[in-house]
């Protein structure tokens, strides 16, 4: 299946990116139109999620900004880009070519702690931490965007990425103590198995209400876990090791809630449900962080 069917099983996406985002013409990198890039921009901004995991990008030296000539007198910075995990998954040759183009960055930047070590170890290189993008808008900006309202309807919303029973039962455990009804947030768009009308994923209105309308969040999506904490909503995180385990842990140290993240059903228990969170703190910890995630931000644009 073509480019047809990515269109019909995105359609509801790109009607909200048509209508609110202000885009550039795309354009496909080549060495015919290297120079047009260059002579058009000064300032390229790579970033952010998995983009420089291997196993997740066709070719990762793209993501190094590769095909912008050496020589050009351009600015390069790095803006939370994950290696998704604390392993090299890099080949010895990768290794060597993408060592080279990150030196010709004015900033680099990561979205976990364990990318600063892999940059040092690997890259010879100084990374700052930063906030996922996502999170350097508030609730309040996703809300009015969407014509929302923020409430707390009887509902829990599950976000899951790779179902199982396992997982299922965590969601229906606390459905069942919080008396709550069940309500899944995401569709089957990696499913090739699944019929087309269960792959189209979902408006971005309904995305963010299943955040914003809902008492409880359960998931194994770490942008899932991100919008719980935005919209300080409790929340269950699974632990989701094929897709990187690194980047759950960095978020959720970074907040103090890593007694959110678990292995298997057997970790949940009524403690963990009915837990209070301290949001308090948690806004004041996302806030500092947001704040030097800004400023790196504009500092390096400067």
């Amino acid at each position: 299946l073509g480019t047809p069917f990515m269109c019909l099983r995105k359609y509801r996406f790109n009607k909200f990116y048509r209508r609110y985002l202000h885009c550039t013409a795309s354009i496909y990198h080549s060495s015919a139109e290297a120079k047009v890039i260059n002579d058009k921009y000064d300032k390229f901004i790579v970033g952010s999620d998995q983009t420089w995991r291997p196993k997740y990008v066709s070719d990762a030296t793209y993501y190094y900004l590769g095909f912008i000539p050496s020589n050009a007198k351009v600015k390069r910075v790095a803006y939370a880009p994950s290696f998704g995990t604390e392993e090299w998954e890099y080949s010895p040759e990768l290794t060597e070519t993408c060592k080279e183009l990150i030196q010709r960055f004015d900033a680099v930047s990561v979205r976990e702690e364990s990318g600063i070590k892999l940059c040092k170890v690997h890259y010879n290189i100084e990374a700052t931490h930063v906030l996922d993008p996502t999170m350097l808008l508030h609730k309040e900006d996703y809300l009015s965007a969407c014509g929302l309202e923020l409430r707390n309807d009887s509902e829990l919303s599950y976000y899951l990425l790779d179902s199982s029973d396992e997982k299922m039962a965590i969601v229906n455990k606390v459905c069942t103590d919080l008396n709550l009804r069940k309500n899944r947030i995401n569709t089957d768009t990696e499913n090739s198995k699944a019929s087309l009308h269960k792959r189209i994923a979902p408006s971005i209105e309904k995305w963010i209400g299943g955040f914003a309308h809902s008492k409880f969040i359960v998931a194994d999506s770490f942008h899932a876990t991100v919008f719980a904490i935005l919209f300080n909503k409790p929340f269950i995180t699974i632990a989701n090791k094929e897709r990187g385990l690194a980047r759950f842990m960095s978020l959720l140290q970074m907040v103090g809630l890593e007694n959110r993240l678990v292995f298997d059903s057997k970790e949940v228990d009524d403690n963990l449900i009915t837990s209070t969170i301290e949001w308090n703190e948690v806004n004041k910890r996302l806030a500092n962080k947001r704040t030097e995630s800004l400023t790196f931000l504009k500092n390096s644009l400067a």
